[in-house]
């Protein structure tokens, strides 16, 4: 095996074991996981608010441009039937 990537596998697995060891310590532990819990609480309110957003923006589209059919489609039975009438009248 390559030295370099036995130093590397240390090294990843020694700061691992640290992160482990930190977050389920007993006493300063306790307080990290809470602060981790509420750091991702706020997280998760931060992209309910994106999503939200996002959702909003969407429906608009959607709306904006079921009108644009909605106004397209009548358009175009008003110009048949136009034609319609024209080549009666003919």
């Amino acid at each position: 095996m390559n030295s370099g990537k036995l130093a590397l596998g240390l090294v990843v697995g020694a700061t691992i074991g640290a992160a482990i060891g930190i977050i389920f310590a007993p006493a300063k532990g306790k307080v990290l996981r809470r602060k981790i819990q509420s750091m991702s609480v706020k997280e998760a309110d931060v992209l309910k608010d994106k999503y939200n957003g996002f959702a909003e923006n969407m429906s608009k589209k959607y709306e904006k441009a079921k009108e644009n059919i909605v106004d397209f489609a009548h358009q175009s039975m008003n110009t048949n039937h136009e034609k319609v009438k024209t080549a009666e009248n003919n």
